[in-house]
């Protein structure tokens, strides 16, 4: 019997390198070379100076039923850990170097070799692996061989589009492998181990956005209101709409992401708002998707922007200088126009946005302005879908100062603006996303549709 040659694993990361090692995948590989995502990091497998295995490792699925539930952790532990699991992506045996047991050899070896390659470029060691085979063209026979242990199957959902997926029905195999005999207690406990530290995602979703006492004084206005609702709901009015202004004021655009940001919520927030608890757990319960958009649907949009217009107006005091505006929409289900303090991002006015489209946003922000009234010389900023002449009429009128963005939707302006960028007034910027530059003015004539003026000068 011949003895089995050695195998050392590197890794790899120089240019000429990294071209090699996609192409390899890219030519021989049935899903391609794919894309470096998040922590990632490329694998070969060497004997005799030759590359006879190739793997990928990078982020582990944000969610996986089988997965979650062999661990047993709750949605804000896998929010904050997801770092200590990585995902085995591409595992490629050459065909020039093919041979009997060689992939499960060349697993092993990878495996044995990624925890402190991960640590080295990293600064952490992940806990836990996972992968998938499709049962349609592999039994993964060299990952039960490597020691790898089958968990199910995935629901066969694929992510068409943000919080979308569709149904692929095409189910793969889920396969772990635990790299830390104290794996699940880890990944479960109640703090961090100090080696785990590092891989901790601190992600907005974790972080309230106001101070205690302002968050309290919100939850008393929102109460104030009238729920909706004609059957009964353990999740109060307020308390449910408070997460929303919360999940916004974090930049979470949908339902979905409204969801996750509250079930991230830490247990003493949860209390603190109000959530119901569950008696057989001790818990505090955060609403699901349905009890956000049965009250969406249901809320009077405009008695939701008074009240918050108000409580923004008491602790934001008189008007700031500069004013943001600009509508959200959360899909296409609800959305508003606010107008912001841009020193503070505290929102000093509000009114429901029922449609983006059709010039919704522009008329709701001109109807805005007008309740405003006087703006004791504020600067008014917009982006470009609010470079209209009768917006900056409005501001002007109401002694205000406006800088707007100019782009295509107004094609002479923006002409005009590409033809006088050596005028100091103008500020061009490129925008690879827009394909085009951008110009930003001021005005203060609007009979003169934004005449340049230097922004941060005073009413001329």
């Amino acid at each position: 019997m011949t003895a089995m040659r050695a195998l050392d694993v590197i890794t790899v990361s120089k240019p000429a390198e990294v071209k090699r090692f996609d192409r390899m995948l890219a030519d021989e590989h049935w899903l391609g070379a794919g894309h470096s995502v998040g922590h990632y990091l490329r694998q070969v497998v060497v004997r005799d100076e030759r590359w006879v295995a190739l793997l990928t490792w990078g982020p582990a699925a944000r969610r996986l039923r089988e997965r979650d539930q062999k661990i047993g952790w709750d949605a804000a532990k896998r929010a904050e850990r997801l770092k200590l699991l990585v995902q085995n992506r591409r595992f490629l045996v050459p065909e020039a170097t093919r041979e009997p047991n060689l992939a499960s050899q060349t697993l092993g070896a990878a495996v044995r070799a990624l925890p402190q390659m991960w640590r080295d470029r990293f600064g952490y060691a992940p806990l836990l692996m996972e992968t998938f085979t499709d049962p349609e063209a592999h039994a993964g026979t060299c990952y039960r061989a490597a020691g790898w242990a089958p968990c199910g199957f995935t629901a066969g959902f694929s992510r068409d589009c943000q919080d979308y997926f569709v149904d692929n029905e095409h189910p793969k195999k889920l396969w772990l492998k635990p790299l830390h005999p104290d794996w699940r207690e880890r990944l479960r406990a109640r703090t961090l181990h100090p080696d785990d530290a590092p891989a901790r995602i601190d992600s907005p979703e974790r972080v309230l956005p106001l101070p205690a006492p302002e968050l309290e004084s919100l939850l008393d206005a929102l109460n104030s209101g009238i729920d909706p609702r004609k059957r009964w709901c353990p999740f109060r009015f307020g308390t449910v709409l408070v997460i929303v202004v919360m999940a916004r004021m974090c930049d979470r655009n949908s339902i979905a992401a409204i969801e996750r940001y509250g079930k991230a919520l830490h247990q003493k927030h949860r209390k603190m708002l109000g959530l119901p608890m569950n008696p057989k757990t001790g818990l505090y319960r955060a609403p699901d998707y349905m009890v956000y958009y049965k009250l969406l649907r249901l809320i009077d949009l405009e008695a939701l922007a008074a009240t918050l217009t108000l409580w923004c107006r008491a602790r934001a005091g008189k008007l700031p200088p500069c004013l943001a505006m600009d509508g959200k929409m959360i899909r296409e289900t609800i959305g508003s126009l606010n107008i912001t303090d841009a020193a503070t991002g505290v929102a000093v006015a509000m009114s429901p946005l029922r449609m983006k489209k059709n010039s919704g946003e522009i008329k709701t922000a001109q109807r805005t302005l007008a309740e405003m009234g006087d703006l004791q010389e504020s600067v008014v900023t917009g982006d470009p879908l609010h470079a209209q002449k009768k917006t900056a009429r409005q501001v002007f009128e109401q002694n205000g100062e406006y800088v707007l963005q100019v782009k295509g939707n107004q094609p002479a302006l923006h002409k005009k603006a590409q033809s006088r960028r050596d005028c100091a007034p103008f500020l061009p910027s490129t925008n690879a996303s827009a394909g085009a530059s951008r110009s930003v003015a001021s005005a203060s004539n609007p009979s003169t549709p934004l005449r340049p003026a230097c922004p941060t000068a005073g009413r001329s």
